[in-house]
This record gives structure tokens, C-alpha cells and sequence, in this order.
């Protein structure tokens, strides 16, 4: 294989990270220090004849593998189809609903109000988020009637 030259060779992205030598982190048996980390991983670099890149890269997938397949905790249900949503994603929700009103249409208070009791929004705050929804449309230029 011809190795490319120096200014064909293209890095299509990079991984880089800042630290400082007097950096910790917890193992189960103790605590190590950062330049210790970047030590091994240039150990490990030279066994195994790859770059600090490569290295870091397969060590994430196999974090990848082990912790994020399958594994129901790291999906936010809340992003999920059906999920349980937030109070600012019921107000974002309806915020975009509000914004695609068309400009000569009227906004009413009320319907604000109306519209985040339909989606679920809590009770006690109805008032509080819809005069929070009308302050956003009318910083977003839009006229909300009282």
C-alpha cells in the first residue's frame, strides 16, 4: 500500500482532550492520575501498534457495547413516542404549534391556556406557563390578546 503524501492525507474528524497532570480518577482499588491514564494508553499504543486515537476509539465502543445496548436507563423516556415530557417540552410544544399560526390570526390567551390543559400540562401551573408561552410568542413578535 502507498502511503499518501503529507498534504493528501485527509483527518476527516478529531478527538482531543484537555488535562491537567494533577487530574484524578476513581478506580475501584484507588485513585489515578492523568498523565498515569495517557502513560498506559501509550503503552497500550505501542503493543498493540495503533495510535492514542485508535485506542480511545475501541475502548468507547466496547463502553458502547457493554452499557448502551439494550440498556433501557440510558434512553430518556422522554423522548420516546408516548414518553413523559417535560413541562418546558409541553411549553415548547406548544409554542411551535403557536408560531405556525399564520400572522393575521389572532392568539388568545385563553387558547394557550386551553391548549396546554388538552396536552397534560399540570393543573396548578396552567396560568403561570401560559403567560410564560405568551411572553416568548411576543418576544417572538407576535401579538397574544389578553
Amino acid at each position: 500500500m502507498v502511503r499518501p503524501r503529507k498534504k493528501d492525507k485527509v483527518y476527516p474528524r478529531t478527538l482531543s482532550f484537555s488535562y491537567k497532570e494533577t487530574d484524578m480518577f476513581e478506580l475501584t482499588d484507588g485513585e489515578i492520575n492523568a498523565q498515569t491514564v495517557i502513560d498506559g494508553i501509550d503503552d497500550i499504543c505501542d503493543r498493540e501498534r495503533t495510535s492514542r486515537s485508535g485506542i480511545i476509539m475501541k475502548a468507547l465502543a466496547e463502553y458502547w457495547d457493554r452499557h448502551i445496548k439494550g440498556n433501557y436507563q440510558t434512553v430518556m423516556e422522554s423522548f420516546e413516542p408516548g414518553g413523559h415530557r417535560s413541562d418546558g417540552q409541553l411549553e415548547q410544544e406548544i409554542i411551535n404549534t403557536m408560531l405556525g399560526i399564520p400572522e393575521w390570526q389572532d392568539i388568545k390567551w385563553s387558547i394557550i391556556r386551553l391548549r396546554l390543559k388538552e396536552i397534560g400540562y399540570p393543573m396548578k401551573k396552567l396560568t403561570s406557563g401560559a403567560d410564560r408561552i405568551a411572553r416568548v410568542l411576543q418576544e417572538k413578535g407576535r401579538k397574544v390578546w389578553r
